[in-house]
């Protein structure tokens, strides 16, 4: 385990840790972003979680720096079995940019975190299909249509934000802010 990722083992997934502080090192010093990233990989939970806690985090700065990690990202965004992964994962979705092609893989992933039992991971992957609808017009059709089964969803944490999410995508409206994280 490399020294930046050192910095996010130890403790229990209630804890962030020094998560902000190895991101903004990484935003300073962009060249350690691989070092970061091999985070991704760890056996850890903790580390896998405060790994995609700064990633998060960085790519609301830099999501330059992610753009060739989208595969990974993707793989863990329906496999990985810590909550706190792939919520993160959730919403550094919503902060890249991305080809067509690329939209053909985000948006299945998206689609799979809102069948998750946690209720962390299906809210925040409302939220991103929900900004990815506003940014992609052509997808907002096929993305009203996994969110409206939603509407009836017993926990409100869920019924309520695919509630805002189809408001927001059906009456063309800003979203809630809170949504996207600042920039």
């Amino acid at each position: 385990m490399n020294r930046l990722l050192q910095r996010l083992s130890g403790g229990n997934l209630l804890s962030d840790g020094d998560s902000k502080e190895v991101a903004v090192f990484v935003l300073k010093q962009p060249e350690n972003i691989s070092d970061l990233i091999e985070g991704l990989n760890e056996i850890e939970d903790v580390v896998r979680a405060r790994t995609a806690d700064a990633l998060e985090f960085i790519s609301r700065k830099r999501p330059d720096l992610l753009k060739d990690q989208l595969p990974r990202l993707i793989e863990l965004a329906v496999s990985d079995s810590v909550d706190m992964v792939r919520w993160h994962i959730a919403m550094i979705f919503a902060n890249l940019e991305y080809e067509d092609s690329q939209l053909a893989d985000v948006l299945p992933a998206s689609f799979k975190m809102l069948e998750n039992k946690s209720n962390m991971v299906k809210p925040w992957a409302i939220s991103t299909l929900a900004i990815l609808g506003i940014s992609h017009t052509d997808l907002k059709s096929e993305i009203v249509s996994h969110l409206k089964p939603l509407l009836s969803f017993s926990r409100p944490s869920v019924s309520n934000r695919a509630k805002k999410a189809l408001w927001a995508l059906e009456q063309n409206r800003p979203l809630p802010k809170g949504w996207q994280k600042d920039r």
